[in-house]
């Protein structure tokens, strides 16, 4: 217990922080695998929700990551990104899971594609005029305009917020691919032919970069 606390003063240096978390969990400091848990499956449960509604299953997939890092910590290496290295594992588990599960069942002949949904705080509802609540509409139809993956990475870049490397690890991607990509549905959303004000567009997608689910 001591050992979590004295690393909570370390919360601002990410680095320093994630440093000594993860070498707690490889001395079998429970207290720190606990605060790993804690700190980030809710993180990987809402990601899990962008490819299906299954709850359980996201969870069991969420039980196994850390089941493996605690069986395997002494031969883990050190993680410098817990957000990247989490759901990057959270990932491949899910899509194994749901793999296994669509062959077993005929129905699934498809893995579920990733889904994004635009939510505006009622707050920021309330105080939008008529120009901005049609900004709002046109931007939510440009979001669902984009493929699975431009929404991926927009949700992993922007929402969950990591750096680009982590992105393109979670999404089994070059570093450059994946700064394509990101540029690509960018580009695809501010030249959507209905968004033409890309000063409105700017303010209100990121309004609700603040409130994405």
């Amino acid at each position: 217990m001591d050992f979590v606390k004295n690393i909570n003063a370390d919360r601002e240096n990410t680095d320093a922080f994630t440093e000594k978390l993860w070498m707690g969990i490889q001395n079998g400091d429970k207290d720190c695998y606990e605060k790993l848990f804690n700190e980030y499956s809710d993180k990987m449960l809402a990601y899990g929700m962008k490819y299906t509604t299954d709850r359980d299953l996201i969870k069991e997939c969420i039980q196994s990551v850390f089941v493996y890092i605690f069986v395997n910590r002494k031969k883990l290496a050190a993680v410098h990104n817990t957000s990247g290295y989490l759901l990057a594992s959270f990932r491949h588990e899910l899509f194994h899971s749901l793999n296994e599960r669509s062959s077993r069942f005929s129905y699934l002949e498809e893995m579920p594609e990733f889904k994004l949904e635009v939510k505006f705080a009622s707050q920021h509802i309330e105080k939008m005029d008529d120009e901005s609540l049609k900004v709002r509409s046109q931007l939510i139809k440009a979001i669902d305009s984009l493929s699975p993956r431009q929404k991926e990475i927009i949700y992993l870049y922007y929402i969950q917020e990591l750096p680009l490397k982590d992105v393109a690890r979670i999404m089994n991607m070059e570093y450059q691919s994946a700064r394509n990509l990101l540029s690509r549905s960018l580009t695809h959303l501010r030249n959507s032919s209905e968004l033409k004000d890309y000063s409105s567009f700017l303010s209100t997608f990121f309004m609700a970069l603040m409130s994405f689910s």
